[in-house]
């Protein structure tokens, strides 16, 4: 299990999947493909999951969770 903030927890209200991004290798889904300054990750979408935080951007997606960003910017995590 990864460690978070409770800050970025506490900021993720909206999150159907409990969290399941912690688990290492859980967020195959939503591998990081670039960033967007420092609080938004592009990601790309093995599958369409109904997900709050991932918003299309032509043919990208942007990822607005703060526990994702916090993982990726905590860990460089890029899950395989």
């Amino acid at each position: 299990m990864l460690e978070i903030s409770e800050t970025a927890r506490n900021k993720t209200t909206n999150c159907k999947y409990n969290f399941e991004c912690l688990v290492d290798g859980k967020c195959q889904d939503c591998k990081v493909d670039g960033t967007v300054g420092d609080r938004q990750i592009f990601v790309k979408r093995k599958q369409y999951k109904d997900c709050a935080y991932c918003f299309q951007f032509g043919y990208a997606h942007i990822c607005f969770c703060p526990v994702r960003n916090e993982i990726y910017r905590e860990y460089q995590m890029k899950p395989r």
